[in-house]
Protein backbone atom coordinates (compact mmCIF):
# COMPACT_ATOMS: atom_id res chain seq x y z
CA UNK A 1 0.00 0.00 0.00
CA UNK A 2 1.40 3.41 -0.78
CA UNK A 3 -1.54 5.66 -0.49
CA UNK A 4 -0.77 8.51 1.92
CA UNK A 5 -3.03 11.53 2.90
CA UNK A 6 -3.18 14.54 4.49
CA UNK A 7 -6.22 16.52 6.20
CA UNK A 8 -6.65 19.84 5.79
CA UNK A 9 -6.99 22.24 8.29
CA UNK A 10 -4.46 20.09 10.10
CA UNK A 11 -6.50 20.58 13.53
CA UNK A 12 -9.59 18.92 11.92
CA UNK A 13 -10.17 14.97 11.80
CA UNK A 14 -10.88 13.20 8.83
CA UNK A 15 -14.80 12.72 8.40
CA UNK A 16 -16.07 9.29 7.76
CA UNK A 17 -17.03 10.13 4.46
CA UNK A 18 -13.81 10.81 3.26
CA UNK A 19 -12.11 7.52 5.30
CA UNK A 20 -14.50 5.89 3.24
CA UNK A 21 -12.81 7.67 -0.06
CA UNK A 22 -9.34 6.61 1.20
CA UNK A 23 -10.34 3.40 2.01
CA UNK A 24 -10.85 2.56 -1.90
CA UNK A 25 -7.78 4.41 -3.16
CA UNK A 26 -5.83 1.70 -0.23
CA UNK A 27 -8.52 -0.97 -1.50
CA UNK A 28 -7.05 -0.06 -5.45
CA UNK A 29 -3.31 1.02 -4.66
CA UNK A 30 -1.96 -2.01 -6.42
CA UNK A 31 -3.53 -1.01 -9.46
CA UNK A 32 -2.01 2.82 -10.17
CA UNK A 33 0.87 2.89 -7.43
CA UNK A 34 2.92 5.37 -9.13
CA UNK A 35 6.06 4.65 -7.73
CA UNK A 36 6.00 1.76 -10.55
CA UNK A 37 2.95 2.67 -12.64
CA UNK A 38 2.17 5.78 -15.17
CA UNK A 39 -1.36 5.84 -15.60
CA UNK A 40 -3.39 8.37 -16.55
CA UNK A 41 -6.12 10.37 -14.49
CA UNK A 42 -8.46 8.97 -16.65
CA UNK A 43 -7.35 5.67 -15.88
CA UNK A 44 -6.89 6.13 -12.12
CA UNK A 45 -10.22 7.54 -11.79
CA UNK A 46 -11.83 4.16 -14.22
CA UNK A 47 -9.54 1.73 -11.19
CA UNK A 48 -12.46 3.88 -8.51
CA UNK A 49 -15.47 4.49 -10.32
CA UNK A 50 -17.66 1.93 -9.62
CA UNK A 51 -16.76 2.02 -5.58
CA UNK A 52 -17.62 5.53 -5.96
CA UNK A 53 -20.68 4.94 -7.50
CA UNK A 54 -21.86 2.18 -4.34
CA UNK A 55 -21.17 5.47 -2.14
CA UNK A 56 -23.60 7.89 -4.21
CA UNK A 57 -20.66 9.54 -6.35
CA UNK A 58 -21.67 11.23 -9.94
CA UNK A 59 -18.90 10.27 -11.88
CA UNK A 60 -18.02 12.79 -14.81
CA UNK A 61 -19.11 12.19 -18.43
CA UNK A 62 -17.90 15.34 -20.11
CA UNK A 63 -14.47 16.93 -20.06
CA UNK A 64 -15.78 19.67 -17.53
CA UNK A 65 -16.63 19.49 -14.43
CA UNK A 66 -15.49 17.50 -11.08
CA UNK A 67 -14.26 13.87 -11.72
CA UNK A 68 -16.80 12.70 -8.99
CA UNK A 69 -18.99 14.51 -7.21
CA UNK A 70 -21.35 13.66 -4.29
CA UNK A 71 -24.17 16.01 -3.42
CA UNK A 72 -25.34 14.66 -0.63
CA UNK A 73 -21.98 14.64 1.23
CA UNK A 74 -20.91 17.53 -0.04
CA UNK A 75 -17.46 16.17 -1.55
CA UNK A 76 -15.76 16.85 -4.70
CA UNK A 77 -13.38 13.99 -5.90
CA UNK A 78 -10.31 15.63 -8.47
CA UNK A 79 -8.06 12.73 -9.82
CA UNK A 80 -4.88 14.11 -11.35
CA UNK A 81 -1.70 12.79 -12.63
CA UNK A 82 1.26 13.83 -14.25
CA UNK A 83 0.16 17.65 -14.44
CA UNK A 84 -1.28 17.98 -10.63
CA UNK A 85 1.94 19.87 -9.72
CA UNK A 86 4.04 20.54 -13.18
CA UNK A 87 0.92 22.63 -14.05
CA UNK A 88 -0.52 23.34 -11.15
CA UNK A 89 -3.93 21.71 -12.26
CA UNK A 90 -3.84 21.43 -8.11
CA UNK A 91 -4.14 25.09 -7.80
CA UNK A 92 -7.03 25.12 -10.35
CA UNK A 93 -8.88 22.28 -8.69
CA UNK A 94 -8.82 23.80 -5.44
CA UNK A 95 -10.54 27.15 -6.54
CA UNK A 96 -12.29 25.94 -9.12
CA UNK A 97 -13.86 23.82 -6.02
CA UNK A 98 -13.93 27.29 -4.41
CA UNK A 99 -16.34 28.29 -6.60
CA UNK A 100 -19.31 25.81 -6.59
CA UNK A 101 -21.99 26.27 -4.61
CA UNK A 102 -22.91 23.55 -2.05
CA UNK A 103 -19.65 21.65 -1.87
CA UNK A 104 -17.40 21.65 1.76
CA UNK A 105 -14.53 19.14 1.03
CA UNK A 106 -12.17 18.43 -1.94
CA UNK A 107 -10.67 15.06 -2.37
CA UNK A 108 -7.25 15.75 -4.31
CA UNK A 109 -5.55 12.81 -5.49
CA UNK A 110 -2.22 13.30 -6.69
CA UNK A 111 1.06 10.84 -7.87
CA UNK A 112 3.42 10.12 -5.09
CA UNK A 113 5.98 10.74 -8.00
CA UNK A 114 6.24 11.69 -11.45
CA UNK A 115 8.92 12.24 -12.82
CA UNK A 116 11.44 12.18 -9.95
CA UNK A 117 9.07 15.00 -8.87
CA UNK A 118 7.43 14.32 -5.42
CA UNK A 119 4.20 15.76 -6.34
CA UNK A 120 2.58 14.61 -3.22
CA UNK A 121 5.06 16.05 -0.60
CA UNK A 122 5.28 19.72 -2.37
CA UNK A 123 1.46 19.94 -2.99
CA UNK A 124 1.33 18.86 0.70
CA UNK A 125 4.01 21.47 1.93
CA UNK A 126 2.33 23.92 -0.40
CA UNK A 127 -1.44 23.76 1.56
CA UNK A 128 0.43 23.57 4.80
CA UNK A 129 1.85 27.29 4.29
CA UNK A 130 -1.42 28.33 2.80
CA UNK A 131 -3.47 26.98 6.01
CA UNK A 132 -0.86 28.33 8.14
CA UNK A 133 -1.33 31.53 6.70
CA UNK A 134 -4.01 33.99 7.80
CA UNK A 135 -4.29 35.81 4.48
CA UNK A 136 -6.28 33.17 1.95
CA UNK A 137 -9.47 31.67 4.00
CA UNK A 138 -10.82 28.96 1.80
CA UNK A 139 -14.67 28.79 1.86
CA UNK A 140 -14.22 25.02 2.46
CA UNK A 141 -14.70 22.73 5.58
CA UNK A 142 -11.43 20.92 4.62
CA UNK A 143 -8.94 19.56 1.74
CA UNK A 144 -7.78 15.96 1.52
CA UNK A 145 -5.09 15.52 -0.43
CA UNK A 146 -4.38 11.83 -1.38
CA UNK A 147 -1.27 10.57 -2.72
CA UNK A 148 -1.14 7.28 -4.72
Amino acid sequence: MNIRYQFFSKDKDVTQELMDIIKIFVKHSDEFNSYNKELCSNEVLSCISNDLKQLGYKIKETRNGPDAINKQHKIIVEVEAGRALTNNQFLRNLIETCLIDNVEYLVLAVRNIYKKQHDYDKIVEFLSRLYASSKLILPLKGVLVLGY
